[in-house]
Parts: C-alpha cells; sequence; structure tokens
C-alpha cells in the first residue's frame, strides 16, 4: 500500500514537472510574440516620426527631393521613401521594386546602401527608360 502511494505520488510530481516544462515552452513562444509586437511598434513610432519630420520641413518652406530614397538590406526588403505631397514610406520587395518606381511615377533615386547586383539592374534598368 505504501508503495503503491510513492508510486503515486511520484508519477503526480513526474506529471508536474513536464506540465510546468511545457508551460515553460510557452512562454517562450509567448515572449517571441511580444518581441516581434514591440519590434513592429517601434518602426511604426520611426516611420511616424520621419513622416512628421517631413511634413515640419514642408511647412518652413523646404522643397522635397523630387524622387525617393532606398534603403538597401542585405537580408530585409528595401525601405523605400517617397517625399511628395503625400510623404510615403513602405518596405517593398526586391522583386518588385522597378515596378513600384514606375508606379509612383519615380524618376530619380537617392540609395543608402547600394550592391553590385541593385546597381547593375539600376543602370541597365533606367538608362533604358
Amino acid at each position: 500500500m505504501k508503495t503503491e502511494r510513492k508510486r503515486t505520488k511520484k508519477i503526480k510530481e513526474e506529471l508536474g514537472e513536464k506540465k510546468a516544462q511545457r508551460e515553460k515552452k510557452k512562454t517562450g513562444a509567448e515572449k517571441a510574440g511580444e518581441k516581434a509586437l514591440e519590434q513592429k511598434a517601434k518602426e511604426e513610432a520611426l516611420k511616424n516620426e520621419a513622416l512628421d519630420f517631413c511634413r515640419q520641413l514642408k511647412e518652413r518652406g523646404l522643397t522635397p527631393f523630387d524622387g525617393a530614397s532606398i534603403d538597401f538590406h542585405r537580408k530585409r526588403d528595401p525601405v523605400v521613401f517617397i517625399p511628395r505631397e503625400n510623404p510615403m514610406i513602405t518596405a517593398v520587395r526586391k522583386e518588385e521594386l522597378l515596378d513600384f518606381l514606375e508606379a509612383n511615377n519615380v524618376r530619380k533615386s537617392l540609395s543608402t546602401r547600394c550592391f553590385r547586383a541593385v546597381c547593375h539592374c539600376f543602370n541597365h534598368c533606367w538608362s533604358t527608360a
């Protein structure tokens, strides 16, 4: 009888430990989700700050660049800033970048990081346009 109680107690303890381990895994996944939400909120705040800064410059009578500013990244999509009447900041897939620029009637561009493949692509496509 005592050995049976000990076995039952031991089984319950093992189940409790397994349950605790599962909860730790869930909290790790939840932390990752929270971290992603925080990162997204930071990016949105920076985007809004940049757009607000652009509006302030326009209010002071400064004329914006007539084109697009493109920030290239190795592992992420390029970020495009077009400072027109309604300024726009957006991430565009690399494969869709030229179509996006043409659709927004962009004729000039500034780039912050220009890799060889991108330079070649821009030189070829813009010189033939």
